[in-house]
């Protein structure tokens, strides 16, 4: 318990107000996996895309999405984290991954509420092997709930890894 407390710096004991502390909580991404898909929102495309945890010494934890069936719309699988905001910020994000053939996965910054409102909307193209993604300077004009998704409906049938999904945020 106590390393876990550490990682999430609440240690010493945080006495801010549960609200508060839970903003500040979900701004934190379990973005290497180390609570699995804790506090992720899955969406497999009725079973066509299988969401594992892997663990090896070398990478540790990450995230393998097995895709056996590519569908039309990019929405029908995803990996989403929400977060909140309490004013105007602007935030990096990326992830590093692994594809087994050459792919493609959506990347978004949305509105949760309306996700048709897009902070960041960016069709990636993966090359086979490893790779990384990094976005800079995405602005979050208002304070608000907002959503990070991997889009991987579209996404052709193979493997893809991601591990150390990022978002750091600046005011």
């Amino acid at each position: 318990w106590y390393s876990w407390a550490e990682r999430l710096d609440i240690m010493p004991l945080d006495t801010r107000f549960y609200g508060k502390r839970q903003q500040d909580f979900r701004r934190l991404i379990n973005g290497e996996f180390n609570d699995n898909f804790g506090d992720w929102n899955l969406k497999d495309a009725g079973g066509d895309v299988i969401f594992s945890i892997e663990n090896d010494r070398a990478r540790g934890k990450y995230a393998s999405i097995r895709i056996e069936k590519s569908h039309p719309n990019a929405n029908a699988a995803f990996l989403k984290w929400n977060f909140p905001t309490d004013k105007p910020m602007t935030v990096a994000t990326g992830f590093e991954y692994t594809s087994d053939i050459e792919n493609t996965v959506a990347l978004r910054i949305e509105d949760a509420a309306r996700p048709e409102i897009k902070m960041l909307d960016r069709t990636i193209k993966l090359k086979k092997g490893k790779g990384t993604v990094s976005f800079e300077g995405v602005e979050l004009p208002e304070k608000g709930r907002y959503q990070m998704v991997i889009y991987v409906g579209k996404s052709q049938p193979g493997t893809i890894c991601i591990d150390n999904v990022k978002l750091d945020f600046t005011d």
